[in-house]
């Protein structure tokens, strides 16, 4: 009977000392989401957390705030290009982390419009003439 007091005892040390279950622990977020744009597509860049518990990631976008569409295709950890955009329209992109156990982070957003790069023109000067 000892014995069996002394589990119970043990377990009840445990539960009151604030023991944390991994859905308490906060899924960390990716670091420095940065965008690059261009003609029909941006691309998103980032630094995985820092946390042992990182599995993934799922990226969702859609126009200003209406994010409402997943990327579905290969994420690169370093840079994922999202295609088939429409020019001079604002996109919001959110990258969510998923850790180990399955569980989604709120996620880091940036927004950015994919739009013709300006032509770099030469200088003609006097010289060149």
């Amino acid at each position: 009977m000892k014995k069996n007091q002394i589990i119970i005892l043990l377990s009840i040390i445990v539960l009151i000392s604030g023991c944390k279950l991994v859905s308490d622990i906060p899924i960390l977020e990716v670091i420095e989401l940065k965008s690059e744009e261009g003609d029909g597509f941006v691309t998103l860049s980032w630094i995985n957390p820092p946390d042992a518990r990182f599995s993934s990631y799922e990226i969702w976008y859609g126009k200003v705030e209406k994010i409402d569409t997943q990327f579905i295709g290969n994420i690169d950890p370093i840079a994922t290009t999202i295609a088939g955009l429409d020019n001079f329209t604002l996109y919001t992109f959110t990258v969510k982390t998923v850790n180990t156990v399955g569980e989604i982070s709120e996620g880091s957003s940036i927004v950015a419009h994919p739009h013709i790069k300006q032509l770099e023109f030469m200088k003609i000067t006097s010289s060149d003439v």
